[in-house]
């Protein structure tokens, strides 16, 4: 066994350790993601390069089991590789909850994957050349064909999803995204000539690259997912109501500009303290304003008589779970200042609810 496979086999193999942490991690955040669809799919990412693709592709280059199975080896890693980058279109669709890109995308996937299968499964299509420094396989013209026009559909795809929401679509774009989508693209095209070419130091290059792409992902994901997700793209103010009307914090996160609008805002906040003091203690309870220019989510405490609101571009499941959060953090820092006041009667002090703005500051970073 010559070098260039002991390396091969020792990424691997720290690929496999690796990625079956991440996805551990994966599943004790699950919280982190917006639905079950993103969590399932961001797991099944990890497995699918992170496990199968880095270990079929590294055995049938570097160990000789029999020609058939190598080759059959190899068959499972090009299909495995492709269903990874389709995975990943789907999750910048699902996540941007585009309906049109997730149709296309479906159509798109099932048409090429189909024409793969049946293409790998032809006889002949794959042969084995030669086994110095690693196993060099042949592949059919009609292989190469049909993986050139996969792989220029996949780039003019993720470009396509990326671009026309950036360009078109900014606002709930995370601009983040653009990078990444740079990052999916180049393994495209460092496995297009690995399977054409067959250089043996591209070889490395490019599982090396798409460990680190996987990898970084995922690690960034784990750390920060509402960067990858549909988020609003303004959070303008988030505003805590006692029971009785009064504000007892509120945190301006834009600022409006025009005079018509911020005479618009001073209206909607000034009718919304009687609204909910009427609804705080009863079961018909508003949950969700809409206007021409923006959504009011409220959140109710009942148990202590307060009801938490944010005004936004536009209501989403990530800024419910950061609200959620928010809330919790709210009740269990002012817990006592908040128990003290649930008596009408009470004097109530605003200045000691000053210190909630670094509750803001750490669940609202990417807003601010």
């Amino acid at each position: 066994m010559n070098l260039v496979a002991i390396i091969l086999i020792v990424g691997n193999f720290t690929s496999v350790i690796f990625s079956s942490f991440i996805a551990l991690s994966i599943f004790l955040k699950k919280e982190h993601f917006p639905t079950l669809i993103l969590f399932i799919l961001n797991i099944l990412m990890v497995f699918l390069v992170g496990i199968f693709f880095s270990s079929l592709y590294t055995l049938s280059l570097t160990i000789l089991f029999s020609p058939s199975i190598n080759i059959a080896l190899w068959k499972w890693a090009i299909f495995v590789f492709y269903l990874f980058l389709e995975n990943g279109l789907f999750i910048i669709c699902i996540s941007q909850e585009d309906l049109k890109c997730l149709l296309l995308n479906i159509f798109i996937s099932a048409f090429f994957l189909s024409m793969l299968m049946g293409a790998l499964l032809a006889p002949d299509s794959i042969l084995i050349l030669s086994n110095e420094p690693l196993f060099t396989f042949y592949h059919a013209d009609y292989i190469q064909f049909l993986l050139v026009l996969y792989s220029s559909s996949l780039i003019a795809l993720y470009l396509y999803f990326t671009l026309i929401h950036y360009f078109l679509r900014t606002k709930n774009f995370p601009k983040r995204m653009v990078p990444l989508t740079i990052l999916f693209i180049i393994p495209i095209i460092t496995y297009l000539i690995n399977v054409l070419y067959f250089p043996p130091f591209l070889i490395l290059t490019h599982l090396f690259f798409i460990w680190f792409v996987n990898s970084f992902t995922m690690i960034i994901m784990l750390r920060n997912p509402e960067l990858f997700f549909n988020i609003a793209s303004n959070v303008y103010s988030i505003n805590v109501y006692h029971r009785s009307g009064i504000l007892l914090f509120s945190h301006l996160f834009n600022k409006i500009n025009k005079k018509s609008k911020s005479t618009k805002w001073g209206q909607i906040l000034i009718g919304l303290n009687h609204i909910l003091s009427e609804f705080v203690e009863k079961s018909d309870k508003i949950d969700l304003l809409k206007t021409r220019d923006f959504e009011i989510i409220v959140k109710y405490v009942e148990s202590h008589g307060i009801a938490i609101l944010i005004i936004a571009d536009r209501k989403n499941l990530i800024l419910n779970k950061i609200l959620d959060k928010f809330t919790q953090e709210f009740v269990k820092k002012f817990d006592q200042e908040l128990l003290e006041i649930t008596d009408l009667n009470k004097l109530i002090n605003l200045s000691e609810f000053k210190g909630a703005d670094e509750l803001v500051k750490k669940h609202f970073t990417i807003y601010l």
